[in-house]
């Protein structure tokens, strides 16, 4: 999905997060800028990033993976 940086709607944001099992995802590839330029993509990614870490009740931040050409944010769910 195609995002300006200062437009990132929750609903759009939450839309692009995966899960499995006990777990919630969101992968960079999923945010990019306008012009798809690596700074801004990294710069929407961490505002999406800030969007589903305060709207993902009941699960905890676990870290940011580098998976090679991209990056993916990772959450579990709170047992």
């Amino acid at each position: 999905m195609i995002m300006k940086t200062n437009e990132l709607p929750t609903e759009k944001v939450m839309s692009l997060v995966k899960y499995y099992d006990y777990s919630a995802y969101l992968d960079s590839r999923s945010v990019t800028s306008n012009y798809n330029d690596p700074e801004e993509n990294t710069e929407v990614f961490e505002k999406a990033f800030d969007v589903v870490d305060q709207e993902l009740i009941g699960y905890e931040f676990i870290e940011v993976e580098n998976c090679g050409n991209y990056y993916r944010a990772i959450w579990h769910k709170i047992s």
